[in-house]
């Protein structure tokens, strides 16, 4: 599920978010770094059309953080990237544009597969009809971890 904010909500409504990506850490440190793919499609208005649907692809670099202790495993995320969208009514001026992502996850461990649950604000800086701004949104994923 994802969420748009601010001005974008005016635009298009709630959607579906999809990642995947590469995480690598060291065993012992309480740090890591994660390598991201992420699809976003919001729908086009508040009535159920796809009319001026938005879709965002972006490719992430993050730096990510965990305890390292039992089955559950909190942890949180900052980074940066760089977000392709379409252009649903003329909106924006760019097809693309650089943003920064911060969050919180939870890792739960069930035998030997890892899933995961985490919200996440991705603010990509955009030059949009009224001037350049913050565009936002909030995807709230669940998965499972390879």
């Amino acid at each position: 599920m994802a969420i748009p904010g601010g001005t974008l909500r005016d635009v298009v409504a709630e959607g579906v978010t999809a990642k995947a990506g590469v995480w690598m850490r060291a065993p012992r440190v309480p740090v890591g770094v994660t390598a991201e793919a992420m699809f976003t499609h919001l729908r086009g208005d508040r009535r159920g059309a796809d009319d001026g649907a938005l879709q965002v692809g972006a490719m992430l670099f993050n730096v990510t953080s965990r305890r390292h202790e039992g089955r559950l495993d909190p942890y949180g995320t900052i980074g940066a990237g760089w977000y392709l969208f379409n252009n649903p009514e003329n909106r924006f001026r760019e097809r693309h544009a650089p943003g920064v992502n911060v969050g919180i996850g939870e890792v739960i461990a069930v035998g030997d597969r890892d899933y995961f649950v985490e919200v996440r604000l991705h603010a990509m800086y955009t030059a949009n009809t009224t001037g350049r701004g913050w565009t936002t949104f909030l995807p709230l994923m669940a998965g499972i971890r390879f």
